[in-house]
């Protein structure tokens, strides 16, 4: 695991890394002018991480709750199939199916613990330098760290259902306005709902493994289709 977790890594990198450091500048810049203009420094953390969306959010809170997601559901999704895109044969030689799945799994939820960790530091940081101070700062990143990966899980269930990219784009679509019409307002959630979640989680990684066992053949030739 710690292998593939470094491989994964190097791969971020040397592809990506700027992507991530034009992201990590994005949020910071939207938090200072946002903070400025609405003269709260709490509501503009809030909208910077999409966490404040509700059925009357404004267009920026609608669009910073997409942009977060999209972001760390494309990390989640482009690190599961960089390895497949190789070679299904030479990859599973030497290890079982749902094994690779479950450390795939296992790792990307890492990986959106260790980036979002990384955004919620550096804008508790910023308000630290206005003197504004966020008393649950840790308890909103563990709701939004678990909502995330809920959604990603979902995501690549879909995609593994459905294998063929044109039916994947349309569903994902599907999703997007699913996820538009149901409001995940972070800031009004409790604690305890990370509780749930976990569950929902744990409930969805076995059925991820079987479909994966199932159809990896298949999505590794769309992929090299590609």
């Amino acid at each position: 695991m710690k292998k593939t977790f470094l491989n994964d890594l190097n791969i971020i990198r040397k592809n990506h890394y700027k992507y991530i450091l034009i992201h990590l500048f994005l949020l910071l810049i939207f938090l200072v002018v946002y903070g400025i203009t609405k003269s709260n420094f709490r509501i503009s953390f809030y909208t910077t991480l999409g966490l404040n969306f509700s059925k009357n959010a404004t267009t920026i809170e609608q669009t910073l709750y997409l942009y977060n997601s999209f972001v760390y559901i494309f990390l989640f999704v482009f690190l599961f199939l960089k390895n497949l895109s190789l070679s299904v044969n030479n990859l599973f030689l030497r290890e079982n199916k749902k094994t690779w799945c479950f450390r795939k799994l296992i790792l990307n939820y890492l990986y959106i613990i260790i980036f979002k960790a990384i955004s919620y530091l550096l804008l508790s940081l910023v308000l630290k330098i206005f003197n504004v101070d966020l008393k649950n700062v840790f308890n909103l990143y563990l709701i939004d760290c678990t909502i995330t990966i809920l959604i990603s899980n979902f995501i690549i269930f879909i995609y593994i259902i459905f294998r063929n990219q044109i039916l994947f784009v349309l569903s994902l679509i599907l999703f997007v306005i699913l996820l538009l019409m149901i409001p995940l307002n972070v800031i009004s959630l409790n604690i305890k709902i990370v509780i749930p979640l976990l569950c929902f989680i744990i409930i969805q990684i076995p059925l991820i493994l079987t479909l994966f066992q199932k159809n990896c053949t298949q999505i590794y030739e769309n992929l090299s289709e590609r």
